[in-house]
């Protein structure tokens, strides 16, 4: 049996796909349409990763231990915020020094970085990458994974998180169109991040981590770049669909899971009896 079919014909991961696909095909055309483009149906769309997830509880296929929630490592919590501060800072260091971006104005001033801080920790922004993460890393990663294998998971999740993207990667690009070159650093972004936050939920067996991995690196790679550089005008450097994104992340990524890889053992999350 092929990966995909046993993904598929699993019981838990296949009611996690059609719920997940039903919710995506009531809500995403009323959001690009805006039809219906209000907080409320935003936020279900956002969280419609998690809401899969809490149906396949409810369903009885798997219990609630299974989502990685129980658990709230601050040690690794620490460490992959510090991993995304420490790749934002040279995302922008290394754009200036290139010539890919300058700061903006204001770069240096307290109500920047205040901001970035007071942001980051509001309770709405850690909501949106709940309402992902507990879908992506809480459930579907560590099932994959308990059913087939790391890299399958990895593969995977990361496919369906970039289908997933594609409208919010259309809507960046416009008016200008969508170079070959910003469809394949936003590739390489998601895949960077989906190495990152599937590593650290399998060796620690929880979820947070991936939460606020996933908020840092919206607040400190698209965020606070966006108000405080400015591009020169080329290829885009920084947000989700720059190249230099990309590369930075990538570079996380590597380092992420050479450590975890030498430091500490990546168990196979035990598979429920369905």
């Amino acid at each position: 049996m092929t990966p995909l079919l046993t993904i598929w014909r699993d019981p838990a991961t296949g009611l996690f796909l059609r719920v997940f696909l039903l919710l995506n095909a009531i809500l995403l055309p009323l959001v690009m349409t805006s039809v219906s483009n209000g907080v409320i149906t935003r936020a279900l769309l956002l969280s419609s990763p998690g809401l899969a997830a809490v149906s396949v509880v409810l369903s009885g296929r798997i219990s609630w231990t299974t989502l990685g929630l129980q658990k709230l490592p601050f040690l690794p919590i620490l460490m992959g915020c510090i991993a995304v501060f420490i790749c934002s800072m040279t995302l922008i260091k290394l754009g200036v020094f290139s010539g890919q971006i300058f700061y903006g104005p204001g770069w240096d001033s307290a109500e920047v970085f205040t901001w970035g801080l007071s942001h980051m920790l509001v309770l709405q922004s850690l909501c949106w990458s709940f309402g992902e993460e507990l879908g992506w890393r809480g459930f579907l990663s560590a099932r994959i994974t308990a059913i087939t294998n790391m890299r399958t998971a990895t593969a995977f999740v990361w496919g369906l998180w970039f289908c997933w993207h594609i409208p919010a990667f259309w809507l960046m690009v416009q008016p200008e169109g969508a170079p070959a070159i910003q469809l394949v650093s936003f590739a390489v972004t998601l895949l960077a991040l989906t190495v990152v936050m599937n590593t650290f939920r399998q060796v620690t067996g929880s979820v947070w981590p991936a939460v606020f991995i996933h908020t840092a690196h919206n607040q400190l790679l698209l965020e606070l770049p966006s108000r405080a550089i400015t591009e020169t005008g080329g290829l885009p450097w920084s947000s989700e669909i720059g190249f230099g994104t990309a590369l930075c992340l990538s570079v996380t990524a590597f380092v992420v899971f050479r450590f975890f890889k030498r430091t500490s053992p990546m168990p196979i999350p035990e598979k429920e009896e369905s």
